[in-house]
């Protein structure tokens, strides 16, 4: 029951980097009933990525018409591997323990800042991993990256971050008709401009959910904790519209 469950389900992973309103998006996008978006993993995924394809890349090696290595081999065992299981087994491990979908969920994923500078390679392995897996990939205005939180910090902050929305969108073009990309400036202050990226995803768009969930602060300067004094209803802001979107950190969130 467990795995027609999960061989039901549609996969969404948000990629994009630090300072880009990548948490926001994860938000709208649970806008939509019935999804589920996790937060980061730290970039753990690669790891998976590198184990998987390193495997594979010595068995193409050694692969003598099938012929398993001796005893006395190096790598002995390796012809055997068994690639389809162990990408069934991954994802399972990564839907029973990270990911974690309810009973009602029909499109689940996570979204991750932390990719390797070639990205390409881990979102093609995503791509062997989560059958049928749209990725939603989000930029931001370089110089308005580089002034916020952490970059702010770096002297090559703008090398940086020209370099990961480089690699991104070169990753996106890769990934074809499986990729969409998105700029936080544009969707920020028009939500209704997310309205296609919903329907590319197969789910559905209301633009007063959305704006509900923009209402409220993302990321670092999420401020919903249990003990801290709630706002009274005169002092509570009116919720953003596609003319007044919510100020998330005054630089984008993560």
């Amino acid at each position: 029951m467990r795995r027609l469950r999960f061989g039901r389900l549609r996969y969404v992973v948000v990629v994009s980097y630090g300072r880009t309103g990548s948490t926001l998006l994860q938000g709208v996008l649970m806008s939509a009933p019935h999804v589920l978006i996790r937060g980061e993993q730290g970039g753990t995924i690669a790891q998976l990525q590198v184990w998987y394809d390193e495997l594979c890349r010595h068995q193409q090696r050694l692969n003598r018409g099938g012929k398993e290595t001796n005893r006395q081999h190096p790598f002995y065992g390796i012809i055997g591997f068994k690639r389809e299981e162990a990408l069934r087994r991954l994802r399972m491990l990564l839907l029973e323990t990270l990911l974690r979908p309810a009973s009602d969920t029909r499109v689940v994923g996570f979204k991750e800042i932390g990719w390797p500078d070639d990205v390409t390679p881990t979102l093609l392995f995503l791509r062997k991993l989560l059958p049928g897996v749209r990725f939603v990939v989000n930029t931001r205005e370089d110089t308005s990256v580089a002034n916020s939180g952490f970059w702010s910090r770096r002297p090559d902050a703008l090398a940086q971050i020209r370099r990961q929305r480089e690699n991104m969108l070169a990753a996106a073009q890769a990934l074809g008709g499986d990729a969409q990309v998105v700029h936080y400036d544009d969707w920020v202050h028009e939500p209704e401009k997310l309205r296609a990226l919903f329907e590319w995803l197969d789910i559905d768009f209301d633009l007063d959910r959305v704006a509900a969930v923009m209402a409220r602060p993302h990321s670092y300067d999420n401020r919903s904790i249990d003990h801290i004094e709630k706002p009274s209803d005169d002092d509570r802001p009116a919720p953003p519209t596609a003319e007044t979107p919510a100020d998330h950190g005054r630089d984008g969130g993560i």
